[in-house]
């Protein structure tokens, strides 16, 4: 669910994992049930490696 959080993020414009706050605030609340923290998303991301972004790079 982190993913779904992340690409929502995206499509509303987020620049940074602080951008992502701005899911959990007004009526956001509506269309994104599950939004995770900035908190939440800083140690997801960060668990990824370089082979990981390799490995995407590659299907891309």
């Amino acid at each position: 669910m982190k993913v779904a959080s992340l690409v929502a993020g995206m499509v509303a414009g987020a620049d940074s994992i602080n951008d992502m706050a701005l899911l959990r605030h007004g009526g956001m609340g509506r269309i994104f049930t599950r939004a995770y923290a900035p908190s939440m998303l800083g140690p997801f991301l960060g668990s990824f490696a370089f082979g990981h972004v390799r490995q995407l790079d590659a299907i891309a």
